[in-house]
């Protein structure tokens, strides 16, 4: 049963990325991000942030995609041995909690 309750989760997640990216747009905790954001993000992480629909927890680095609960990694892992900035200075986003279910 719960195999299947995480699978049903994981479609919804990779559809509602996928609508995201079709538009290719970041939406981050249900927030759509401007060029702005993205390109403040992308120094934040190292690398290219692509469109998608995900979740982030901006007191631990923690993301992963929307309607999926499991981290899919660390928003810095990408930076072994750079300064970090602080996250919080992208502006506030949601909480992540409602966003990482399938709900």
């Amino acid at each position: 049963m719960f195999g299947k309750a995480l699978r049903i989760a994981c479609i919804a997640a990779v559809l509602s990325s996928t609508q995201a990216a079709a538009a290719g747009s970041v939406v981050i905790n249900g927030m759509k991000l401007d060029a702005e954001q993205i390109s403040w993000l992308e120094v934040y992480a190292c690398g290219p942030i692509y469109p998608g629909n995900y979740w982030l927890d901006v007191e631990t680095g923690l993301w992963g995609y929307r309607g999926v609960p499991q981290s899919a990694g660390h928003i810095r892992e990408r930076c072994a041995g750079r300064p970090s900035k602080n996250l919080r200075d992208l502006g506030p986003l949601p909480a992540p909690a409602k966003y990482k279910s399938a709900n």
